[in-house]
């Protein structure tokens, strides 16, 4: 049996959906059963679920809370994960056309209409419904309003992201001994969660002989300012009040990226100074953070490009 520590958020709320969208009742054994977890332990998480907002819990057990389950996406997310090959990914790139209700979405909706998965297939029928009837009822103005609404929950979901890692990087900054670094290094799978699956073995020769050399950030003053920046890596490809925080080599690496995984570049300062340390590339991985620094320079060799990265 798995050590419930080892079982993210996403991974029992990816169960609460699936389970959701095939029918079944989503109670503690069930979701015990799929993820190889004990039953106290489900009962646990689904505590700090319903009190995170993420999930509603009755007595007929679990149900998503609108779309907190999902990461709160741009409709080009929500488009790539309707064209992939894992199930799950797809019923929650369905779900997330549902919420974001983008026309746009709609033919790839539509395609999933014939998914060999019966739970897929009706969950694309609903949202291809709820798509066409807001597309007939909407105006500009609530269109424009839902977007707003949208983009106002994903900056602060992220906000709360850039909170929860501050303490990482002020150990970091007091890391002597590179054992918090050493920490960060990333385990084969890790490559896989990172960048795109046609990339990984490439990316992990890269990073090996980078991690050779043992990495590690530069002692900082105890009275140091931490300022921390985190994306979407499906954000970093482009010029974006995000990306706007990332060395502009991630314009090029992007591509190679899996565009759902979060990144981070911080900067440590003096009390009233304007630059100072910089560092990039750890990733948020489900439950655990890897750092691969700089990958623009890592990872060039990689880059199809006329512009090869700064």
């Amino acid at each position: 049996m798995k050590d419930a520590i080892h079982v993210s958020k996403e991974n029992y709320l990816k169960a609460i959906l699936e389970a959701d969208a095939e029918g079944h009742q989503v109670i503690p054994a069930m979701l015990a059963h799929w993820l190889e977890v004990s039953a106290p332990a489900v009962t646990m998480a689904l505590k700090r679920l319903k009190r995170d907002g993420y999930v509603e819990v009755d007595a007929d057990g679990a149900s998503v809370a609108e779309l907190a389950a999902l990461p709160l996406v741009r409709p080009e997310t929500a488009a790539s994960w309707l064209t992939e090959a894992d199930d799950r990914t797809v019923l929650r790139g369905v779900l997330a056309a549902h919420h974001l209700g983008d026309p746009g979405l709609l033919d790839r909706v539509e395609a999933c209409r014939d998914h060999a998965r019966p739970a897929i297939a009706e969950a694309a029928s609903r949202s291809a419904d709820a798509l066409r009837r807001a597309m007939e009822s909407r105006t500009p103005e609530e269109g424009a309003a839902r977007q707003a609404q949208a983009r106002t929950r994903a900056m602060a979901s992220l906000a709360v992201l850039e909170e929860q890692l501050e303490p990482l990087l002020r150990g970091l900054g007091r890391d002597a001994d590179g054992r918090i670094a050493a920490g960060l290094r990333p385990v084969p799978d890790d490559y896989g969660l990172a960048f795109l699956p046609q990339y990984a073995e490439a990316a992990c020769k890269a990073y090996e002989p980078i991690w050779e050399k043992e990495p590690r950030v530069r002692p900082v003053p105890s009275n140091a300012v931490v300022r921390c920046h985190v994306a979407p890596a499906g954000m970093l490809g482009h010029d974006n009040e995000l990306s706007f925080h990332f060395p502009g080599g991630y314009r090029h690496v992007a591509q190679l990226l899996d565009p759902h995984r979060v990144w981070a570049r911080w900067t440590y300062l003096r009390p009233g100074a304007s630059a100072g340390q910089s560092y990039d590339g750890l990733v948020w991985l489900d439950d655990h953070w890897a750092w691969f620094p700089k990958p623009f320079r890592a990872l060039r060799a990689l880059v199809v490009d006329d512009h090869p990265p700064s």
